[in-house]
């Protein structure tokens, strides 16, 4: 006999990572981090930036977050931008703390990267017609990410994009 473990968790989490990857194909992974209460956004750059541009990059999203949570009179906000790189290939990592992030926050984060790194940036297939509409995907965002944040989320998880499908996978704590 095969027995299906149903995840202890709500599905908020998931909820919240597939929104995310459907109204942003600029994404190509999002994890939460449970213990530190992390959220981070992966994106692929067609090139091996060198460390010039990743200053420039890090400094540049940095004094974005802090401005964006000034003006909704937010406090300063630990941002933590990391990059790999191989095979031709940049991944950029923005991470956050998942509790005090916000709907506008994220779309100006993956704005920021697409206006950065234009045509360089691995973007997932556009969605075919008749798929939801931004304000549809908005809204699943913007519930999700309220969900998540007045949860308590003891599992990790990472989404991450396959062609036109999402993929999500529960994590250690």
């Amino acid at each position: 006999m095969i027995a299906k473990r149903a995840p202890e968790e709500t599905n908020d989490s998931v909820n919240l990572i597939v929104s995310l990857l459907v109204r942003h194909p600029e994404l190509s992974r999002v994890i939460i981090k449970p213990r530190s209460t992390a959220i981070a956004f992966f994106f692929i750059v067609r090139a091996v930036l060198d460390a010039g541009e990743r200053s420039r990059f890090e400094h540049s999203v940095v004094e974005h977050t802090q401005a964006l949570r000034s003006l909704g009179r937010g406090a300063k906000a630990a941002v933590g931008v990391r990059f790999s790189a191989g095979d031709d290939l940049t991944f950029v990592e923005i991470e956050r703390d998942a509790k005090s992030i916000g709907r506008d926050e994220i779309a100006m984060i993956v704005g920021l990267v697409s206006q950065t790194f234009g045509e360089r940036l691995v973007v997932n297939p556009p969605a075919e017609e008749g798929e939801d509409d931004t304000s549809i995907q908005e809204e699943s965002v913007v519930s999700a990410l309220d969900a998540v944040q007045r949860g308590r989320q003891r599992k990790g998880l990472v989404g991450f994009r396959d062609e036109r499908r999402v993929l999500i996978y529960f994590g250690k704590a």
